[in-house]
């Protein structure tokens, strides 16, 4: 990790993402998956200016042994869960813009900027978990 910028699946320091984050499939032909979850900095000597999330298929092992799927990957900024006319207002592009993170001469440790991401498993996929989906974070580091 370069910046000290983190996907944590809480509002505590514990529930830190580590790599990548599950989607858990249950079996429905063509269902969505829904998790919510939040960007926090680390680093009490750096804020963040033009924060921006991107989806990365990361590859699961076992998805790539069943052959390639049509995976849609959507991120909504906000705390309470979007409504299906705000998942249709931002696209299938898998990518979003948030909120600055501390200002000049204020790090900011302590706020979790939620955000949503929804994940739709094409109709064939085996049920199960997986763990290969990756949201990187590019952002202007500044020292506070």
């Amino acid at each position: 990790k370069i910046m000290a910028l983190s996907i944590y699946e809480g509002t505590d320091p514990g529930s830190e993402v580590a790599d990548a984050v599950a989607v858990r499939h249950d079996g429905k032909p063509g269902s969505w998956f829904l998790k919510k979850l939040y960007v926090r900095n680390d680093d009490g000597t750096k804020y963040y200016q033009g924060i921006s999330l991107k989806v990365l298929d990361g590859g699961d092992p076992l998805l790539n042994a069943l052959g390639p799927r049509d995976f849609i990957y959507q991120l909504f900024m906000g705390d309470m869960q979007p409504t299906i006319e705000e998942w249709n207002s931002v696209g299938l592009v898998g990518e979003l813009n948030i909120d600055d993170i501390g200002e000049s001469g204020a790090a900011d440790t302590s706020t979790y900027v939620p955000f949503w991401l929804r994940v739709y498993v094409p109709a064939g996929t085996e049920p199960g978990v997986y763990e290969y989906v990756d949201i990187s974070i590019g952002a202007i580091e500044y020292n506070a």
